[in-house]
């Protein structure tokens, strides 16, 4: 697939996911969204994308670098702690499994690749 092809499928994503953010948390079908919007439960200014994009650009950036999965789980780390990855330098709705996973790879020494497991 081409680079170009590749980032217009991501930018609609995250295009995508920023209409999302303000409808998390309610009910399917107690809401109508026909604009981008900023609210939601996490309060956030219009055009904010949420975790699954924040992931998601992480993910992206170990990829076309090449890094190690510890390198990887840094990344994440950034994400989680620093606001890396975001479009406000601030970090919202992170499930508990991927916060706990980064959290078992840095302060308990998990393997990277079992950090996730219980």
């Amino acid at each position: 697939m081409q680079a170009a092809r590749i980032r217009k499928m991501l930018m609609a994503a995250i295009v995508a996911d920023a209409f999302g953010v303000p409808a998390e948390g309610q009910q399917r079908g107690t809401y109508q969204l026909t604009q981008l919007v900023g609210g939601g439960i996490w309060r956030q200014p219009i055009g904010s994308w949420s975790d699954d994009t924040s992931m998601s650009l992480a993910l992206m950036a170990h990829l076309t670098a090449g890094d190690t999965y510890g390198d990887l789980m840094v990344r994440f780390a950034n994400y989680i702690f620093k606001g890396d990855y975001t479009p406000n330098q601030e970090a919202f709705g992170v499930g508990r499994t991927c916060r706990q996973a980064v959290r078992n790879y840095f302060y308990a020494q998990v393997p990277a690749t079992a950090a996730g497991s219980n």
